[in-house]
């Protein structure tokens, strides 16, 4: 998986290219995040449009950075997800506790 990084109005914007969001991917994207935390950025935003599958260990990985993040009064925000990644979410209920956002435009003026 590729992600690549731009700043806006004090949030990450993580862009993640890839078949999946599974094991490798995961690791990376925690330590991004926690690059991001470490220099004081306190709201990630994940585009997940070129995502096409989420399995549970990227589940697991969306939920640390979640946490890391309320730590530090920090969010992440999801934007962008196809509806195979959206069924995902709503099936394991996952819905309710994340920010999502239909485009990142949207997700930078809440």
């Amino acid at each position: 998986m590729n992600i690549k990084q731009r700043f806006e109005k004090g949030c990450a914007i993580l862009s993640l290219h890839g078949n999946a969001l599974s094991d490798p991917d995961v690791s990376g994207l925690k330590s991004i995040v926690g690059s991001h935390l470490n220099a004081g950025i306190r709201h990630i935003v994940l585009d997940l449009r070129q995502v096409k599958h989420i399995n549970s260990t990227g589940i697991g990985g969306l939920l640390h950075i979640r946490k890391a993040l309320e730590k530090v009064k920090g969010t992440v925000t999801l934007t962008e997800m196809n509806k195979n990644v959206q069924d995902i979410l709503k099936r394991t209920a996952l819905e309710k506790i994340f920010r999502t956002s239909p485009s990142v435009s949207q997700a930078l003026q809440n």
